[in-house]
């Protein structure tokens, strides 16, 4: 997955930048048509925001946003509500399918 992370108003080092680039990448062991992310973090005060934007297959897109005072529990909260978004899209193309096979008429 593509992960471009973009700091406004603060520096990130790369330790942080590692751990929210395995953060995102987690999401894709839930649903395979994830592909881009875009994590944007801003800070205003002792607040950390951060906004998470998860691009998929077929122009479908995910989003979740995580304020807190560390930069850690910012992207887990946004990470978290992404995570409920794509799963809740997953069960959703899941009912759609047939859950047992068709059978022949004899």
């Amino acid at each position: 997955m593509n992960v471009v992370i973009t700091g406004r108003h603060v520096n990130v080092s790369d330790k942080q930048s590692r751990h929210i680039e395995d953060k995102v990448e987690k999401l894709g062991r839930f649903f395979n048509g994830l592909h881009d992310a875009r994590v944007t973090i801003e800070q205003e005060g002792g607040d950390r925001r951060v906004e998470l934007t998860v691009a998929g297959s077929n122009g479908i897109s995910f989003a979740g946003q995580g304020e807190a005072t560390s930069l850690n529990h910012a992207v887990s909260l946004a990470e978290a509500r992404v995570e409920a978004q794509v799963r809740m899209h997953k069960e959703k193309l899941n009912n759609k399918r047939p859950r047992t096979p068709l059978q022949a008429t004899a």
